[in-house]
């Protein structure tokens, strides 16, 4: 018995070490495995739920440990900015890409990448088809759909997530599962309402 407990991204943000702490204060009463998901919102959800898929199939915690490195590796997550304002009041674009981005008409992409930090990815130019286009950018990364997971997210903008996995689905046939669910406070706040996450994690890894 034990437990896994797998939070946010190290980078820019102090929960995992503060979980390690606690894990190393409880450790002769139950082991406790702080893991760094290298991911934040709907990716963090995917890692966590395989975790506990791999739980429900008996795995102890050392297994459910050891197999997270290739977990984490193999999930990935994109957001599409309802606003950039949130993001440059919350720290996460700069201000200057601000300016850019008004000047050019530019949606910035955001991305986790895998050393666990979050920047811009890409971006799409114009506001016209956005979501269509956000799908044929996700698709382009994404790589073979066949054996991968994804999820939806979405802040407020439930419509805009069915149009999206829609026109993912689309064009990612084969995909092993795919479904919307609304995306945490955190995220909200930084990118704002009608901010779109895609996650997908790889299980045939």
């Amino acid at each position: 018995a034990g437990i896994v407990s797998i939070h946010v991204t190290g980078w820019g943000s102090g929960t995992f070490q503060a979980a390690q702490s606690a894990a190393a204060r409880t450790a002769a009463r139950a082991p406790v495995v702080a893991v760094d998901s290298r991911n934040v919102s709907i990716g963090q959800g995917l890692i966590a739920l395989r975790a506990a898929e791999l739980a429900a199939q008996g795995c102890s915690v050392e297994e459910i440990t050891r197999a997270l490195d290739g977990i984490i590796v193999n999930t990935r997550a994109w957001a599409l900015l309802g606003s950039i304002e949130h993001a440059v009041r919350g720290g996460r674009v700069p201000p200057s890409k601000r300016i850019i981005a008004r000047l050019l008409r530019l949606e910035p992409i955001l991305a986790t990448f895998p050393d666990g930090r979050i920047g811009t990815a890409g971006a799409l130019l114009g506001h016209r088809n956005r979501i269509e286009r956000f799908a044929r950018w996700v698709a382009k990364h994404a790589g073979p759909p066949a054996g991968q997971r994804l999820a939806v997210g979405h802040a407020d903008a439930p419509q805009a997530a069915a149009e999206l996995l829609a026109a993912l689905q689309a064009r990612m046939p084969g995909l092993e599962q795919a479904f919307v669910t609304e995306i945490g406070t955190a995220l909200g706040v930084h990118g704002g309402p009608g901010t779109l996450v895609v996650a997908l994690q790889r299980l045939d890894a």
